[in-house]
């Protein structure tokens, strides 16, 4: 019986609906310049966001998965509903906006009176569905990125975190000669591994010194340097102070020419 009068409910909303779109004017030329201006602005404003904000998701590599299957599995179902409505959202404004623009406005008038029935004004109705359509497109972009890893990163041939050579802890047991070094950089406002800088591994008392790009995971590994691992001071360039970045020596192992 609920559902039958949940139906019942649904029809006639549905029914108040389309009587009272039905009692709106014909015409979409009542916006005046400002209004045009104004949904002008707002979208190169939010197209302009979208793509800065975007560009960060994109950019960043780490993962930040649950150890428990669940809330990952939940996480995934929550970003591609969030990227559905943002696209629904989305899409809605742009057949708004060519209901104002189109010769034959008929054929897109219904989501123009929506617009009206719901949020009163065609501009602020814009705004609205605009700012939700977009923010729950990255919304659901960012739980993605995150849960699921960045799919426009090739991790193929890059450096891997394990070594075939035996690998010493750092600062346990006899540091090897000429070792291979293999250091972790990280951003000390966001504790993100820092990528594609280029770290400087400087010997303290000598003239040594040796240069490597940081990798996806923000590690670089330099191999065979001359003495002792302990013998050198590492920083990434411009940052000689270690004030931007934190520089970590993570493993050391023999190299396999010693």
């Amino acid at each position: 019986m609920r559902r039958y009068g949940l139906a019942l409910m649904l029809l006639l909303s549905l029914v108040q609906l389309g009587s009272a779109l039905g009692e709106l004017p014909a015409a979409s030329t009542n916006l005046s310049s400002e209004d045009f201006f104004i949904i002008f602005l707002a979208g190169i404003v939010y197209v302009n966001v979208f793509l800065v904000v975007l560009y960060k998701i994109f950019k960043s590599t780490t993962q930040k998965k649950s150890q428990f299957v669940a809330i990952n599995v939940i996480g995934v179902l929550a970003a591609f509903i969030l990227i559905a409505a943002g696209y629904i959202l989305i899409i809605y404004s742009g057949l708004v906006v060519a209901s104002i623009y189109s010769s034959n406005f008929s054929f897109f008038s219904w989501a123009y009176y929506m617009l009206i029935y719901y949020l009163g004004s065609v501009t602020f109705g814009l705004l609205v569905t605009g700012a939700f359509g977009f923010s729950a497109l990255l919304a659901g972009l960012y739980i993605l990125v995150s849960l699921r890893g960045n799919p426009f990163v090739d991790k193929s041939g890059m450096p891997g975190k394990t070594g075939s050579a035996t690998e010493y802890q750092v600062g346990g047991g006899e540091e090897p000669v000429n070792p291979n070094v293999t250091f972790k950089v990280i951003h000390r406002d966001t504790d993100e591994p820092a990528i594609d800088v280029k770290l400087i591994l400087q010997q303290r008392d000598g003239s040594k010194i040796y240069e490597k790009y940081t990798d996806f995971n923000g590690e670089a590994t330099i191999q065979t340097i001359a003495g002792h691992a302990s013998q050198y001071y590492a920083y990434v360039q411009g940052d000689e102070t270690r004030s931007k970045y934190r520089v970590i020596r993570s493993r050391t192992s023999e190299s396999s020419g010693s």
